[in-house]
């Protein structure tokens, strides 16, 4: 069964394109944990483990590089403000190496997350 969702079907007060991007964030887990199952099943009873659904813990927000741009120290991106999706800019602290992953390469992506406590 392959279900087909899109950013219309996630009721979150989102970008579509932050939507999308949590629609593909879920189809990587559960596929990450339908293959260890299928895995886990071709094996003799006694050395099959217990597979635990992985949950995502960690707040983490993630743009592609469509929605995101850097000139210079400046970060834009867009997030939702008083129920509209609006880009703020932020000033940013990118290493080198940082700064040229994130510069103008098909496919890059942004991802914001919460420091680890």
């Amino acid at each position: 069964m392959n279900l087909k969702y899109t950013s219309k079907d996630v009721i979150a007060n989102l970008p579509s394109a932050v939507k999308n991007q949590a629609i593909q964030d879920a189809k990587s887990v559960f596929a990450k944990y339908k293959k260890a199952v299928r895995t886990n099943g071709k094996l003799k009873p006694e050395d099959q483990k217990q597979i635990k659904v992985p949950v995502l813990k960690k707040p983490v927000a993630i743009w592609n590089n469509q929605n995101y741009s850097l000139k210079g120290n400046i970060l834009s991106f867009p997030v939702i403000v008083d129920g509209k999706s609006k880009r703020i800019k932020v000033q940013a602290i990118l290493t080198d190496y940082q700064r040229e992953r994130l510069t103008g390469k098909l496919g890059v992506r942004l991802r914001i997350q919460s420091p680890s406590g």
